[in-house]
């Protein structure tokens, strides 16, 4: 009778054994969190807004991707290229995705200005004289001139971005040249156009900003920090990107607001 028993306690507790990680499967499916992501502007072609600090945001303008980035603070500032393309009342939809939360989905209508200053009508014949025409922005070696400043090119390192990812940083000094103040980050990031070339495709890098546990952080806050350049004043700084391969080579394509094509480039 014993024996009898003993059997049926070990089929018992195999039984209810057998039921635990389907219920563990289930309060997995129902034990996402919530993440937030508000405030959202469209401004001078940037997008900010604030969003649970770890997520993936992306931008989309129907299937069109124009950009995407892991951001490391609940507040963001998007700098994209491709965000210069935007045009007046496009609907953009802006996506959050972290593992263990649910995504977070904002569609917003944005409105550009296209108010163009109208040229009045000559009365009289003017006869014009040609003057030379001066360079606004330049590469010369590896010093970007600008009108906003100068930007020189050192070299680079590939370092964890604190997340799942590899980052490209990017080292550099930068001179305003200029009599007011200059937002670094907002040049960097409009002036330098990085992709990878992957073989099938060629993608461009996302913005990214340093770790805080790399020994660079604290070089990086002029840019990451957005902080501001004194007029006369020379700074050294680091930018980042995320690398969509750890190893392959990067191109940077540089541009500069004053000319609207490709002023050269600089590899990695």
């Amino acid at each position: 009778m014993k024996h009898i028993i003993v059997k049926s306690l070990l089929i018992t507790s195999m039984v209810v054994g057998s039921s635990i990680p389907a219920n563990n499967v289930f309060a997995k499916k129902h034990s996402l969190k919530t993440q937030h992501l508000s405030s959202l502007t469209f401004n001078n072609y940037q997008m900010k807004g604030k969003g649970t600090k770890g997520s993936k945001i992306s931008v989309y303008h129907g299937k069109n991707k124009l950009g995407s980035t892991t951001i490391k603070k609940s507040k963001f500032t998007f700098k994209w290229s491709k965000l210069k393309t935007v045009k007046n009342n496009w609907k953009l939809k802006i996506s959050a995705t972290k593992k263990g939360y649910k995504k977070a989905t904002v569609n917003m209508t944005v409105f550009v200005s296209s108010a163009k200053t109208k040229t009045p009508k000559a009365t009289s014949t003017v006869t014009k004289i040609v003057q030379p025409v001066k360079k606004t922005a330049y590469l010369s070696g590896s010093t970007l001139y600008t009108e906003e400043g100068n930007i020189t090119f050192a070299n680079s390192v590939r370092e964890s971005d604190g997340v799942d990812g590899t980052n490209l940083l990017v080292f550099m000094t930068y001179t305003n040249t200029t009599n007011k103040m200059q937002d670094l980050s907002s040049i960097v990031y409009y002036d330098c156009t990085p992709t990878q070339n992957l073989g099938a495709i060629t993608k461009e890098l996302d913005i990214s900003s340093v770790d805080i546990d790399s020994q660079y952080y604290d070089m990086a806050q002029v840019i990451d920090g957005e902080e501001y350049v004194n007029p006369g004043q020379t700074v050294s700084t680091v930018a980042a990107w995320t690398l969509d391969n750890p190893t392959t080579p990067v191109k940077i394509d540089l541009q500069a607001p004053s000319v609207y094509k490709s002023l050269g480039s600089i590899s990695y």
